[in-house]
């Protein structure tokens, strides 16, 4: 008995928040820039996947300087993950 009641416990763990993460590329004088979201799965039922909500294409960090320029263009998610 305790140990089918040990194993229903292992079960895989369930995020507090879907916060929100970015994920930069830098190549050369250049970084592509996804936002995205965590979200529920809609294949499978208690996992979870991510949905990218905005893209764009940066010059690359230079001295500590993260900002991107107000003349970037950057697109909705939807067009690349809808």
């Amino acid at each position: 008995m305790f140990r089918a009641e040990a194993l229903k416990f292992q079960a895989a763990p369930v995020p507090v928040a879907l916060p929100p993460f970015t994920v930069e590329i830098t190549k050369g004088n250049e970084r592509l820039c996804f936002h995205l979201e965590l979200v529920e799965s809609v294949d499978v039922q208690g996992e979870y996947d991510f949905r990218v909500e905005e893209f764009y294409v940066a010059p690359a960090v230079k001295d500590g300087n993260e900002d991107v320029a107000a003349e970037v263009y950057a697109s909705s998610g939807k067009y690349i993950d809808p």
